[in-house]
C-alpha cells in the first residue's frame, strides 16, 4: 500500500511540476524506470524508512522471534507465544498443505481464537511468490509499451497510423509475455492444488490429529536420546485454561467446533464461492504501480491540450479519451489475472502435464488481454479527438472483468 501510494504521490507530482514548467522534467522512459524503482525500493524498505519518523509496526513471526538452537531461549519464546498471540491485533495465517497438522500452529489458533475480537487472514505462501511474478510481468509489459511509444515520437503523425506499426507494436509486448506467462501458470495452477485441500483441512479438523516433534519422536531427542518433554499435553493444558467455560470432557472437540466455524467462511467465501485465489486489494496494488508513472504524462497532455482549436463540450471529451486511454491498461490486467483463475480451474483436471498447460494456457490469456488492450489503442488511433469512441472498448472492458469477477 505505502509503495502504491508512494509512486502515485510522485507521479502527481512530477505531472504538476511539468505543467507549471511548462516542459518535460524527465524524459517517459527515464521516469518511467525511476518510478518502478521508487515502488520497488518502498515495497522492500518500507518499515524500515517508516520507524525514522513514527513508532514501526510490530509482527510476531514465530520462527523468527523464537530461537531455533539455544534451548533455554526458545523454552522462554514458547511460553510466551500464547502472549505475543492474544496481544497480537491481527492473525495472518501464512497457510501451507501442513499448517493444521501441525500443533503448535494450531495452538497459535487456539490463543488468538480466545479474545472476544479476532480478526483473522488467510494467506497462501505461494500467493507471494505468484503476486510477484504478476507485477514482474506487468512492469516489464508496461515499460516496454514505454520504450515504444518513445520511439514513435521520432516518426511523423501518418506513420505513427500505420496498421504495421501496430502490429510491430503488438509483436514486441507480446513477446514479453510469452516468456513470463507460463512461469507465472505453472505457480497458478500449483497454488490451485494446493488450495483445493484447504476447505477439506478446516472441514475435518481435529487436533487430536496435529503432529509434534516429541510425539514423532516417541518423546526422544533423536540426535542425543534424551527425554523430552511432551509439547501435546503443554498445548492441551494451555487451550484447557484459557478455554475454561469448557467442560474437560468435551473441550477438545468442542475447540475444534470453534476452530471449524471460525475459518469455514471465510475459506469458503475467498476460495470457493468466488473461484479466484488472488486477494484483489493486493493484486490491484502491484498491477495498478505498473501503470502509475504514466500519470505524469496524462497531466502534461492535458495541460498540453488539443493540436486543433475545439469547443468546450468537445474538449470534455478530448480530455476523457486521454483519461480512458490510460486507464485501460488497467483493465487489461485485472481481465488478465480474473482469466488466468478461471483457466487454472478449468484445466485442473486435463490429463496432460502441467509444464505443457503453462504453455498452452500463454497465448490464449496474453490474445484475451492483448484484445482489452488493443481495443483501446485502435479506437484512440483511427478516430477524431473528439469523438466517443473509445468509450465503447472502455466499457466492455469493464463489463468483462465485472463478469469474470462474478461468476
Amino acid at each position: 500500500q505505502a509503495a502504491a501510494l508512494t509512486s502515485l504521490l510522485l507521479s502527481a507530482a512530477l505531472g504538476f511540476a511539468e505543467v507549471y514548467v511548462g516542459a518535460h522534467v524527465l524524459p517517459l522512459n527515464l521516469w518511467v524506470f525511476c518510478g518502478y524503482m521508487v515502488f520497488l525500493v518502498q515495497l522492500c524498505f518500507w518499515q524500515r524508512i517508516r520507524s525514522c519518523f513514527v513508532a514501526p509496526w510490530m509482527v510476531f513471526l514465530d520462527k523468527m522471534c523464537i530461537h531455533q538452537t539455544n534451548m533455554p531461549l526458545k523454552q522462554q519464546g514458547i511460553d510466551g507465544l500464547g502472549t505475543f498471540v492474544k496481544h497480537s491485533e491481527k492473525l495472518l495465517v501464512l497457510w501451507s498443505r501442513r499448517y493444521f497438522t501441525r500443533l503448535w500452529c494450531v495452538y497459535e489458533i487456539g490463543c488468538f481464537l480466545s479474545r472476544e475480537r479476532a480478526p483473522v487472514e488467510i494467506l497462501p505462501v505461494k500467493t507471494s511468490m505468484l503476486l510477484v511474478l504478476v507485477g514482474v510481468l506487468w512492469h516489464m509489459l508496461m515499460f516496454s509499451y514505454c520504450l515504444i511509444l518513445n520511439s514513435l515520437l521520432s516518426v511523423d503523425a501518418a506513420e505513427r497510423q500505420s496498421p504495421l506499426r501496430f502490429i510491430l507494436i503488438s509483436a514486441a509486448v507480446s513477446g514479453v509475455a510469452i516468456i513470463l506467462l507460463p512461469i507465472v501458470n505453472y505457480l497458478g495452477m500449483s497454488l490451485l492444488d494446493d488450495m483445493e485441500q484447504l476447505p477439506a483441512q478446516v472441514e475435518t479438523f481435529r487436533i487430536e490429529q496435529s503432529e509434534c516433534f516429541c510425539c514423532s519422536n516417541n518423546h526422544k531427542h533423536p540426535q542425543t536420546g534424551k527425554t523430552i518433554m511432551c509439547d501435546r499435553e503443554l498445548v492441551y493444558h494451555s487451550l484447557a485454561i484459557m478455554y475454561s467455560y469448557l467442560d474437560q470432557a468435551g473441550e477438545l472437540e468442542k475447540f475444534n467446533r470453534l476452530v471449524r466455524e471460525t475459518f469455514a467462511p471465510k475459506v469458503f467465501w475467498r476460495f470457493g464461492l468466488l473461484g479466484t485465489h488472488l486477494p484483489l486489494r493486493y493484486v490491484a496494488r502491484i498491477v495498478m504501480a505498473s501503470n502509475l508513472p504514466f500519470l505524469s504524462d496524462l497531466f502534461w497532455r492535458i495541460s498540453q491540450g488539443p493540436e486543433t482549436q475545439i469547443r468546450d463540450i468537445e474538449y470534455v471529451v478530448w480530455c476523457t479519451r486521454l483519461i480512458l486511454h490510460w486507464l485501460q491498461p488497467l483493465l487489461a490486467m485485472f481481465f488478465s489475472v480474473e482469466l488466468s483463475a478461471r483457466m487454472w480451474k478449468m484445466t485442473k483436471n486435463l490429463k496432460l502435464r502441467r509444464i505443457f498447460l503453462s504453455i498452452l494456457l500463454s497465448p490464449i490469456q496474453g490474445l484475451g488481454a492483448g484484445c482489452i488492450f488493443a481495443s483501446m489503442e485502435l479506437a484512440v488511433r483511427w478516430s477524431a479527438d473528439t469523438s466517443w469512441a473509445p468509450l465503447v472498448p472502455f466499457l466492455l472492458g469493464l463489463l468483462l472483468n465485472f463478469l469474470l469477477h462474478l461468476f
